[in-house]
């Protein structure tokens, strides 16, 4: 049984790596007649990654891998139903599903994956824990090769404040890739190491959408490391002029709260108050341009 389910389940993921869609179906319902009921898991975990392409794709995964799941306990089922529970917001699932199978199976995947939900519950004490035990397994280039994930370092930061953060992101940025800039660059915006983010802002801006956020976090690192503004500039083309001009709005913006810092100090009484309420307000706006509760990019691990 478990050889016939072995053979059909390769035939499908080499169907799927030439992107042959239609023959890896095939094979995987062929693995599904063997009996397994982690054929089933991995039937349903292929439509999932289909998202719509083939058949009612959402409906067919959450059969199958409901169907596995009546007959098996084992790990990958459970981390099958957990991904799915995950998707659909119901991170509370996830997390149980991924415990119980969890008791079996201590991969590194796995923690990074409860270390995901425990974020998404808000508990991120319970989050940095997983995340840092996910990174002490040396598990960054396989956590990275799966769909979406992060390297574990960069997750703790996102769970820490202040100099730990700071400091995770220290350790963190040797090993950096493109992939990640962008929450790179908003956690050293976060904790205000504006000069650890400095030296990448020209990547950030010639790789990455140039969203209103982006451009706020350029600006905020900008004002604080001047030397690199000309840097940043040259990578903006010609067909890019109306973001540049948006860029230098909101630089010259930070600039002129700042320049008026002293002169509401000097005049005491209700012009300093008046002074830090404004400073305080345009650090909200940005805020709120950078607001963000969760990783930019970051999705679970696949099993």
């Amino acid at each position: 049984m478990d050889k016939n389910w072995t053979t059909w389940n390769t035939q499908a993921m080499q169907a799927l790596d030439r992107g042959d869609i239609e023959q890896a179906e095939r094979a995987f319902r062929q693995a599904c007649g063997s009996g397994d009921p982690r054929a089933d898991s991995n039937l349903g975990w292929f439509y999932f990654l289909m998202g719509g392409s083939v058949r009612d794709s959402e409906a067919e995964a959450r059969y199958w891998i409901q169907k596995a799941l009546q007959r098996s306990r084992h790990p990958r089922i459970l981390q099958n139903i957990a991904r799915l529970r995950f998707e659909n917001g119901d991170f509370a699932g996830a997390l149980a599903a991924l415990q119980e199978a969890h008791r079996a199976d201590q991969s590194p995947v796995l923690l990074y994956n409860l270390g995901m939900c425990h974020f998404w519950l808000g508990d991120k004490a319970a989050a940095a824990v997983c995340f840092r035990e996910a990174d002490a397994a040396n598990a960054a280039d396989l956590l990275r090769a799966q769909c979406g994930a992060v390297h574990p370092r960069l997750a703790y930061a996102f769970c820490v404040q202040g100099e730990e953060r700071a400091a995770a992101l220290r350790r963190y940025a040797l090993e950096r890739n493109d992939m990640e800039l962008w929450d790179y660059v908003l956690l050293c915006v976060q904790c205000e190491a504006y000069a650890m983010a400095a030296p990448v802002l020209p990547e950030l801006v010639s790789q990455w959408a140039l969203t209103d956020q982006t451009l706020a976090m350029t600006a905020l690192c900008l004002q604080h490391v001047p030397a690199e503004k000309e840097r940043v500039l040259r990578c903006f083309s010609d067909e890019l002029s109306e973001e540049r001009d948006r860029l230098l709005h909101l630089l010259g913006l930070l600039f002129a709260v700042h320049a008026l810092r002293p002169f509401l100090k000097a005049s005491g009484g209700l012009g300093n108050a008046f002074g830090e309420r404004l400073l305080r307000l345009l650090a909200l706006i940005f805020l709120v341009l950078l607001a963000f509760h969760g990783f930019h990019s970051a999705r679970p691990a696949a099993p």
